[in-house]
């Protein structure tokens, strides 16, 4: 597994911080009947479960949302992804649907309400740090254009800041031509069962990706 680290500083403020690091070979492909039928299935179960305003009250969502707020950042402004995810599907508005891979993470975010990254490996150089990211920091986001990801918990490479749980970067997201991937969960909440998640993550990866070669971790 790639070698992942995270800060002392990061870990001075957020001490119960921990990443779900899950890393397989995958195949990626538009669309699976079964798997569009399973995200159907899961939607409605969100929909009529919930109220918009009853989101940010989700344990693993409200506890990502204090962690912005220890560190400075609104999350209202730069919402959580599995909070923007579930706020959207119970507002009907359903989900955008990528490729197998992306709608897994999507999946496996709104039931659970972490906020999960998936990079593409090929694309990241070097090992991966997650660090408070400083002052002027800005990437390309997926479908966001210019994200400031200053103050956020962000991961980084040699060639710089790639991932938060608000929005990746274009850099390293999951493409068609991705064959191999690394999956992290956020978890500020230091309670949720990791182990379970990850299991399940590998189970959807091997059933929907054909996924291989997987390993687990969780980082404390």
């Amino acid at each position: 597994m790639r070698r992942i680290f995270i800060s002392d500083e990061i870990k001075s403020k957020l001490p119960e911080i921990r990443l779900g690091l899950l890393e397989a070979d995958i195949r990626v492909v538009n669309n699976i009947s079964e798997l569009d039928d399973r995200l159907e299935q899961e939607i409605d179960i969100l929909f009529n479960k919930y109220e918009v305003e009853d989101i940010k009250n989700r344990p693993i969502i409200e506890a990502t949302r204090n962690a912005y707020k220890n560190l400075g950042k609104d999350p209202n402004r730069y919402r959580p992804s599995a909070e923007a995810l579930s706020r959207r599907i119970v507002q009907g508005k359903g989900l955008y649907q990528v490729n197998n891979a992306v709608d897994i993470v999507n999946w496996l975010s709104f039931v659970s309400g972490f906020s999960i990254g998936a990079y593409d490996l090929n694309q990241i150089v070097g090992d991966i740090y997650l660090d408070i990211a400083p002052e002027g920091v800005p990437y390309e986001a997926i479908g966001r254009g210019k994200l400031n990801v200053s103050s956020l918990p962000a991961l980084k490479d040699d060639q710089g800041y790639f991932g938060t749980p608000t929005s990746d970067s274009d850099r390293t997201c999951i493409k068609p031509s991705t064959s191999k991937m690394i999956m992290v969960f956020y978890d500020f909440n230091g309670k949720a069962d990791l182990d379970l998640w990850l299991k399940q993550s590998a189970e959807w990866f091997e059933q929907f990706a054909g996924a291989e070669n997987i390993n687990t971790d969780i980082l404390k």
